[in-house]
């Protein structure tokens, strides 16, 4: 979509809201328009959308990551993370994205790098066929100087890569790690 076709759909989700302005589903979608247009009136929809529905695990997540991207609010963006994860224990994403958001903001805090290699585990549990969390768990082991676990993450990942940035970065990873890439291993 280009910021016509964000525009477009955003006037569609501003006319839902003015029909019928009690539905929370009308802001989350209004909120995913405006994400090419202004992230922060994205922010404002999604608020409302809570606002209207509390248990609206989607909204929580989605504001937590507009939150992380704007870069304004981390520590609420991480609280939104958690507050989705609470709502819905079951969805993968939202373990992920709030692990990302932690190793952004606390890279540093040994606690939190540790917290980090749990949220991502626990989105594998969840879904074991995410091959990308692999990828993320061996960016994080890479930084911690641990490379063995780094290389056996990223084979992983490789086994299931499907684009050429992912072997790209695979072999990035592979190659700090100082391990030779899978096919030499044939």
């Amino acid at each position: 979509l280009g910021n016509g076709g964000y525009t477009l759909a955003d006037e569609s989700y501003s006319k839902a809201i003015r029909l019928d302005p009690d539905e929370a589903y009308f802001y989350y979608w209004a909120s995913m328009a405006k994400v090419g247009i202004d992230k922060q009136k994205g922010i404002d929809d999604l608020s409302k959308a809570i606002e209207l529905q509390p248990r609206f695990a989607v909204a929580h997540n989605a504001r937590a990551a507009f939150r992380s991207y704007v870069g304004t609010d981390y520590e609420s963006s991480l609280s939104g993370y958690e507050e989705a994860i609470e709502i819905d224990p079951t969805v993968a994403v939202y373990y992920t994205n709030y692990a990302k958001s932690l190793w952004n903001l606390k890279w540093w805090d040994k606690n939190s790098r540790e917290q980090v290699l749990k949220l991502n585990d626990r989105a594998l549990e969840i879904d074991p066929t995410d091959y990308r969390i692999h990828g993320d768990k061996a960016l994080i082991l890479m930084y911690l100087d641990r490379g063995q676990e780094s290389t056996n993450e990223i084979l992983e990942f490789q086994k299931h890569a499907r684009t050429t940035e992912d072997f790209k970065y695979a072999e990035s990873i592979l190659a700090y790690n100082g391990a030779q890439p899978w096919y030499f291993n044939l």
